[in-house]
């Protein structure tokens, strides 16, 4: 019996690998010769052998099978190779003996070979057949390199995109930070002067009871007055320390939302009460608050995680929001909200500077600003962008320079998303 030396490993540019299995050392020799010198040869005489062989020292690129080995078949061969992991993907040809019948060229290909050659075997076609499967062999060999390649990038992708999502809502954070404080220490100077102004009315609550208990009934009037005066005013103060209180509490709620994990969560969205939401963070952010034109389609649904709808509706309107900061503050934004052959269709049109038509293909790309240096990461459009697929819809910009920018927002509406699946999580 043939003794198998396991070749050297093989180098960078190593040539093909084929295995041979045939019982016969004259035939084995044959298939050697006539394949050429253009590949390694390994040659066995038994289907355990093979099987022993590809599976421990010699993984082949292709494998020439003869039908009658002894003990295991070459059909028996082929059927075992393809429940080897190692083996399953590499092409056999199986070689029939002579006067073979269509029978046993079927029963080859039903066995799992690639192809077949009735004996006796021309060199010439031997070296073609050979070829072509090799060929196919390190096509979908190179496929497979490629498809690890992108799976791995797009890992590195989605999770740099969940990184994007999570660096634009802390760059957002910091953006209003400003804003913030000033809304903040409103409602605080509201309870702060409250809360005194509501001690000193207590105390004149106190002691005008006191005065009037100790009144005869006929000169209790004018007390009687100026307590119900005092109780008014206490009234009226308490309303203004709980309007502060809830405007404190609007504030974080708004906050919170904006820090809120990004993991897609789908549920049907009220797309009106999404704008208004992320309106009252945005508006925020400047002191010359720009007057908000809204117009809206009632009981307009998507079926979308709110959470990201609402850092993409707040990054654009934020962008608006910049856009007529850039020249004094004020000015217009129109926001319309419409249903249109299965979609909701979101609008947000500022009267601002527009965009220059030169840039206007670049602002969804990462890190694109016209943003004085400092002032923004150029990320806001284009993780909004990112989401807006995530979610199934889709982000698009038109501007003429001079007469402001529209956004277009589109998703499926709430009944046409129904069994829509969100991609993989951005969280």
């Amino acid at each position: 019996m043939h003794a198998f030396q396991p070749p050297p490993e093989r180098s960078h540019a190593a040539r093909p690998r084929i295995l041979i299995c045939d019982p016969s050392a004259k035939a084995r020799q044959h298939l050697h010769a006539a394949l050429g010198g253009d590949a390694e040869h390994v040659m066995v005489e038994s289907g355990e052998e093979a099987l022993r062989v590809a599976a421990t020292g010699f993984p082949p690129d292709l494998m020439l099978v003869a039908v009658e080995l002894p003990g295991l078949d070459g059909y028996e061969l082929c059927r075992r190779a393809r429940a080897t992991e190692r083996l399953d993907q590499v092409p056999i040809i199986l070689l029939i003996p002579p006067r073979a019948t269509d029978d046993a060229r079927a029963q080859a290909l039903e066995s799992g070979a690639d192809d077949s050659l009735c004996r006796p075997v021309r060199p010439r076609e031997l070296r073609a057949r050979t070829a072509a499967l090799l060929r196919m062999r390190f096509m979908a060999t190179a496929l497979e390199a490629r498809t690890r390649e992108l799976e791995t990038a797009n890992r590195f992708l989605t999770q740099a995109r969940v990184a994007l999502v999570q660096s634009e809502k802390q760059a957002t954070i910091g953006t209003l930070v400003s804003g913030v404080a000033q809304q903040v220490n409103n409602p605080l100077t509201f309870i702060h002067s409250g809360v005194a102004s509501l001690r000193d009315y207590l105390g004149s609550v106190v002691s005008l009871t006191g005065q009037l208990m100790a009144t005869p009934d006929g000169d209790r009037e004018a007390l009687s007055r100026k307590l119900s005066e005092a109780i008014l005013e206490s009234k009226e103060v308490l309303a203004e320390i709980g309007e502060g209180a809830q405007r404190l509490e609007q504030i974080s709620k708004d906050l919170w939302l904006i820090a809120a994990d990004t993991t897609p969560e789908v549920e049907e969205v009220d797309v009106e009460e999404e704008i208004e939401r992320a309106w009252k963070v945005v508006q925020l952010r400047t002191r010359r608050r720009p007057e908000l034109v809204m117009t809206a389609d009632r009981f307009q649904h998507v079926r979308t995680s709110g959470n990201l709808l609402h850092q993409v509706l707040m990054n654009v309107l934020l962008n608006a929001v910049q856009a007529l900061d850039s020249q004094g503050g004020g000015g217009t934004i129109w926001v319309s909200s419409q249903e249109l052959d299965g979609e909701v269709v979101v609008t947000v049109r500022d009267s601002g500077p527009g965009i220059p038509e030169r840039l206007i293909n670049r602002i969804f790309d990462p890190f694109f600003t016209t943003r004085p240096g400092g002032q923004g990461a150029g990320l806001g459009l284009s993780v909004s962008e990112s989401i807006m697929r995530n979610l199934g819809g889709s982000i698009e910009a038109s501007s003429t320079e001079g007469r402001g920018a529209t956004f277009t927002l589109r998703l499926p509406a709430a009944r046409a998303a129904e069994g829509y699946v969100l991609e993989e999580p951005l969280g």
